[in-house]
């Protein structure tokens, strides 16, 4: 599902996303406040999950 106002657009993750949430989440001055810093395996499963959510639930995080 994609969701588009004038200023913001949604769509679910792909994993052709990886290398821009990898860029993210891999950055610990980003993800200070978490309990880890995203290595690509981590990275790789919250894309696995949150398209497993799509399928199960219709939406993901």
């Amino acid at each position: 599902m994609i969701t588009e106002t004038e200023r913001l657009f949604l769509r679910e993750l792909t994993k052709d996303d990886f290398s821009a949430l990898y860029s993210v989440l891999a950055d610990s001055d980003i993800t200070q406040h978490y309990p880890y810093t995203f290595d690509k395996t981590r990275v790789m499963d919250w894309i696995d999950k949150s398209i497993e959510r799509y399928n199960i639930f219709g939406f993901g995080l």
